[in-house]
């Protein structure tokens, strides 16, 4: 498959009405010269009207206006063939325009290497050397074959040389790149439209060779990344962020930059899989390329309410993309944090970021895994150190890049474990952080992760973040992970049919137990616990424990002591060591680590702690280098980083052995005496498994007398641990029992959603004390609705079923949204069935969900989010009313025949990742509202449009392919049509004569587009992708009909002229500033409309000028990045 390794290889041969070149922006879209697809100006002479006007009045020259072409051809050096692009945007004050094409250019793929495009723009009075132009000139054409090649050539740009004209860069040739020639035709020509690069930064598009400099200077157009990423959204995700200030040109960014990217891929593109033994060391890595399980998070708030508690759970890379640059992200022991920074690292150093995240392609991603920091000594890496705190195999950096990077935009901060800070050092911690975010004010991403108590609620909300938290693994994660981990196992030597069998049979009894045993689905909500039940299933060949202390025993048994044996390996090292001897070594270590506060030693550390210990171990017989480098290869817990770093494979099994120690060595007093340390409070917990029934009593009745001695959060938090060992041990007294309730009690309900999350880890023990929805605000009804989820067991179904009674809308909702976390059957017929459901939308997600959506009787709104073909559908899907569908997410969906038999259906949206070929079911039906994508759609398919008699509201994302896109057959009661597909052919539009909105969302020539709305009387409102509003309505008529207008890509700071003459009777405008970085709206040229409403929708606070008249009419609106304008409709 092709890469590309260079700049260079984003040039393209460009044929329009000249010959010229092009720059691939992205897959799909080429930026060139307008002039190489329009051709050089035409004049003519223009004579007075009346003759005896000559001489007052004689003929002038006039440049007449050149009809933009709808196509050009062009082909990469790669290809065999040219490709036909449509013009998506020509703009010849500044001669530039935008192709692009339907399928990549080159093969799928071949741009990723070289990560997002760069702008740039000169940020300097002095001359920036080093700069290279590419293109193909005519000069490099063979005078015999014609055969055309690329060129190359090294230009300084020289600011002061266009200080007086906007927009202008003058460059000029290191050397005299052409001789002249005889017949006056510039050699050069051919050149128009390359681009010009500072190493891997477009600085410009070459648009003329000046006369009179001997072919020694060009000059070129600068380009916006607002105008390029608005009009090419399809795209976004590879445009470029932001135009990055180039002062010089530092050529040694470029190659080690690729090579920084290789190590961040090589290094975290994997994580090691426990339980995998007989693999070798590759094959025991799970590849995180195709691996990688998307879990679920939430946002969270201090307080619950609409914002903190969202209708449907979210996946944590959509809420990453919306969540804003600065996120910290909360998550329990081996919940995935580490392993979603390492899979961030990989994909955005890669360029394969795709769906919602898809912005963050190309960014630069440094990781500071603090636990390593910590272990090592070192510092808060400074800016220009950032690149080295992974300690990845790179070279030395040139000296200043990754200060170069954060300035330029494209830094991806990932802070891995700020838990792992002692706490004495998180204010410095902070500080640093907030230090780094001042020197590089909104050019840096950030995602900081922590487990949930380490630090307060909002302990960064000063700095800017947002609080996400990773959710526990739902059912469906759990089936499949233990698929993938099985699929993983099914790749050990030998392979044969036999063992194949055997694992396909131990996957599905897992599965099965799964379903079966709360319990132990129960245990398994994290990657790291369900990893360790997947080979403990596998190694006890079926025999499971449901406790978290037998479960850690258990896998600690099999990783120490039986893999060496199963292996017939007898004395691996010359050493022979019992696993009851392994495990106490390891203790020794681990209860090392925690004291000291680390989470790594060095080698002399380790050996430091085996040598009193062996001196008790008269059987274990060996030097001590030995023993621990036995450890090291055998344990398959402990494990060396780098060359003298040791630490466990995870955090969990240092803290579980540490408290093993704390038991064996009577020093239980020592550990509750850090029992306020979150740090410790997971050992504390780890030690009720080893702790027998006194030692138990002990453990509690100190936590609940160290509570009583605090207020807030502190005494909230040691009762909860209190009630947390008490769930956990297998006997306790009574009196013991109601002493912690007491506690536990008195902390209900829930004051946040923080609060609401972590009573819910009790499971059911915390039930009796929750309180009932009686006199409860809504706010805290709905924090003990997210314990009651949280728990989701059937147990809870009588107290969710009085908190479905209530009155509240937003408490119904979220309760319809929980579906998925309890048994289908039970909570349908229990809690929903019960429920006033006629107000709410019922998200659907789940086979059996879908199954049951019977049991609720009428409803309003359905949302079936999956893979469902369409016969499963019809199956499933209850006979009773149902008004409004909408099917997301459904790339399974061909047809619509589930809507056979289901008359009452109002409303259907069916979003574009369906693969819609019959849409025959539509016939006569009552839909009134109607969205669908008709890409793979066939012309005459359309022509079943009109005979839907009740269709009021029409929404097409795209249309079948042809050689334009043609509307389906004019549908006289249709108000309101929304369409978006390139290529749109609007010469039937005057023919829909109920519009009274239209959405156009992408690029038409607007001379035919307004001809026919001219012909609309009752056309009220406008959506159009209107970049430059001042040049593209010159000259067009005025739509005095239209009352509201829509502008979803309006480019930043966009001259407003124009308006107010091509739309007089207008009241409301909406403009969206969200792919701005720093937004500027100027409002002037709109005065002459006083009574005129503004909304302005952007990710950050606009810059709005002149508002004059206007102010009191003017909304501003932040929202995030994703999602769709459409407010025409």
């Amino acid at each position: 498959m092709l890469r590309a390794t260079s700049s260079a290889d984003r040039v393209v041969l460009v044929n329009g009405a000249v010959q010229g070149t092009g720059v691939l922006i992205g897959p799909r879209h080429i930026l060139t010269a307008a002039h190489v697809l329009t051709g050089p100006p035409r004049a003519r002479v223009q004579h007075p009207e009346n003759v005896r006007d000559l001489r007052r009045n004689p003929p002038k020259l006039v440049v007449l206006p050149t009809r933009p072409p709808r196509t050009a051809q062009i082909i990469h050096p790669y290809s065999s063939e040219w490709t036909t692009c449509d013009v998506s945007w020509i703009d010849t004050d500044r001669d530039l325009a935008l192709l692009s094409t339907r399928n990549d250019v080159v093969g799928t793929g071949f741009l990723q290497p070289l990560g997002r495009m760069r702008l740039g723009r000169i940020a300097t009075s002095q001359p920036v050397t080093d700069c290279q132009i590419l293109g193909f000139p005519a000069v490099q054409r063979d005078p015999v074959s014609g055969d055309i090649e690329c060129d190359q050539y090294e230009v300084t740009v020289l600011p002061g040389a266009s200080r007086l004209r906007r927009n202008v860069m003058v460059c000029e040739f290191s050397r005299k790149p052409v001789a002249e020639t005889g017949d006056g035709s510039s050699p050069l020509a051919g050149l128009s439209g390359s681009p010009i690069f500072a190493g891997d930064v477009l600085l410009g598009i070459v648009t003329a060779v000046p006369r009179g400099r001997d072919h020694m200077r060009i000059e070129a157009a600068d380009v916006e990344a607002e105008q390029l990423r608005m009009s090419a959204t399809a795209e976004a995700g590879l445009l470029p962020l932001r135009t990055e200030d180039v002062t010089e040109t530092h050529r040694r960014d470029e190659e080690y930059e690729r090579q920084y990217r290789e190590a961040i891929k090589n290094r975290h593109s994997q994580i090691d899989i426990i339980g995998i033994d007989e693999l070798t060391a590759q094959e025991s890595r799970w590849d995180l390329e195709t691996a990688y399980l998307h879990l679920e998070a939430e946002v969270s708030q201090p307080s619950a309410g609409a914002e903190g508690l969202p209708s449907r759970l979210r996946r944590v890379d959509e809420l990453l993309a919306e969540a804003g640059p600065y996120v910290l992200l909360r998550g329990e022991a081996g919940a995935g944090k580490t392993t979603l920074v390492w899979w961030l690292a990989s994909h955005t150093a890669s360029g394969t970021l795709g769906g919602s995240l898809a912005a963050l392609n190309g960014l630069v991603p440094f990781i500071v895994p603090m636990r390593s920091l910590r272990a090592t000594g070192d510092g808060f890496p400074r800016p220009g150190e950032l690149d080295r705190a992974a300690r990845l195999m790179t070279d030395e950096a040139p000296r200043g890049w990754a200060r170069r990077v954060l300035n330029s935009g494209r830094g991806l901060l990932l802070v891995d474990g700020l838990d792992e800070v002692p706490r004495d050092d998180r204010l410095d911690a902070r500080r640093w952080l907030s230090d780094l975010l001042a020197e590089f004010p909104g050019r840096v991403r950030v995602l900081v992760t922590v487990r949930p108590l380490a630090v307060e609620v909002n302990w960064l909300s000063h700095e800017g973040f947002r609080e996400l938290r990773l959710l526990p693994m739902r059912d469906t994660d759990i089936q499949a992970f233990v698929h993938a981990w099985h699929d993983t196992a099914r790749l050990e030597p030998p392979s044969s049919a036999e063992k194949s069998g055997e694992l396909a049979e131990l996957e599905a009894a897992l599965k099965a137990k799964f379903m079966s045993t709360p319990a132990l689905r129960n245990l398994a909500r994290t990657p790291l616990l369900c990893a360790v039940i997947c080979a403990l299933h596998r190694s006890s060949r079926g025999e499971l424990p449901v406790s978290r202390p037998k479960l850690y025993t258990q896998a600690l048994e099999m990783l120490l002591g039986k893999r060496d044996t199963h292996r017939k390996i007898p004395f691996p090292e010359g050493i022979q060591l019992r696993p009851d001897r392994h495990q106490l070594l390891l203790q020794r270590i681990a209860v090392w680590l925690v004291r000291n506060g680390q989470s790594q030693l060095s080698h002399a550390q380790a050996k430091g702690q085996l040598v009193p210990a062996l001196t008790g171990m008269p059987d274990v017989q060996g030097p001590v280098d030995k023993v621990l480098l036995h450890l090291l290869n055998r344990s398959g817990v402990l494990e060396e980083r780098t060359e003298d770093s040791i630490q466990f494979i995870h955090r969990t099994f240092q803290d579980y052995l540490a408290a093993r120690e704390f038991q064996d060595s009577d020093c239980l007093q020592e550990l509750l005496g850090h029992a306020a340390e979150e740090e410790w409070q997971d050992i504390v917990l780890l030690s009720i498994g080893h702790c027998r029934t006194p030692e138990v009593e002990k453990v509690v009745d100190h936590l609940i007398a160290q509570g009583d001695t605090h207020d807030g959060h502190q005494r909230w938090n040691l009762h909860l641990l209190a009630a947390t060992c008490a769930a956990e041990a297998p006997y306790l007294p009574q009196d013991r029992r109601d002493a912690v309730a007491e506690r536990l009690k008195a902390f209900m309900p829930p004051k946040n959603v923080l609060q609401a999350t972590e009573v819910a880890k009790l499971g059911a023990y915390v039930l009796p004390v929750l309180p009932g929805p009686q006199g409860l605000p809504e706010d805290v009804q709905l924090l003990v609705a997210t314990t009651l989820t949280r728990i989701g067991t059937a147990n809870c179904l009588p107290l969710v079923r009085e908190y479905g009674a209530q009155p509240s809308q937003l408490l119904r909702q979220f309760l319809a949204s929980a579906w998925g976390d309890f048994p289908a059957e039970a909570y349908a017929r229990e809690v929903l069935a019960a429920m006033r459901l006629d107000d709410l939308e019922i998200p659907v997600n789940r086979d059996h969900m879908l199954r049951n959506l019977h049991h609720l009787g009428p409803l309003n709104r359905v949302l079936v989010d999956g893979p469902f073909r369409a016969a499963q559908l019809h199956g499933d899907l209850p006979y009773t009313p149902l008004e409004q569908l909408a099917i997301t997410g459904n790339p399974a969906l061909t047809d619509l025949s589930f809507l056979r038999g289901r008359p009452d259906i109002r409303s259907l949206l069916v979003d574009s990742d369906a693969r819609l070929r019959d849409i025959s079911d539509l016939a006569g039906s009552r839909i009134v509202t109607l969205a669908l994508d008709a890409a793979l759609l066939m012309p005459e398919d359309l022509e079943v449009i009109p005979t839907m008699k009740g269709l009021r509201e029409l929404h097409l994302h795209g249309l079948p392919i042809g050689q334009y896109a043609r509307l389906p057959p004019p549908h006289p009661s249709v108000a309101r049509l929304s369409v978006s597909s390139q290529d749109l052919q609007v010469d039937t539009l005057y023919r829909w004569v109920g519009l009274r909105g239209l959405a156009v969302w992408q690029p038409t020539p607007l001379n035919e587009l307004f001809a026919q709305l001219a012909a609309l009387p009752k056309l009220l409102a406008l959506q159009l992708p209107l970049l430059f509003p001042a040049s593209e309505l010159h000259g067009l008529p005025a739509l005095h009909q239209v009352h509201s207008l829509t502008l979803p890509n309006l480019a930043n700071n966009a001259d407003l002229d124009r308006l107010t003459r091509v739309f007089p009777s207008l009241r409301r405008l909406t403009v969206d500033l969200r792919y701005t970085s720093g937004p500027v709206l100027n409002l002037g040229p709109l005065h002459g409309l006083p009574d005129l409403a503004v909304t302005v929708l952007c990710t950050r606070e606009p810059m709005v000028s002149e508002a004059g008249p206007l102010a009191r009419g003017l909304r501003v609106t932040v929202v995030p990045h994703t999602g769709t304008v459409g407010q025409v409709l």
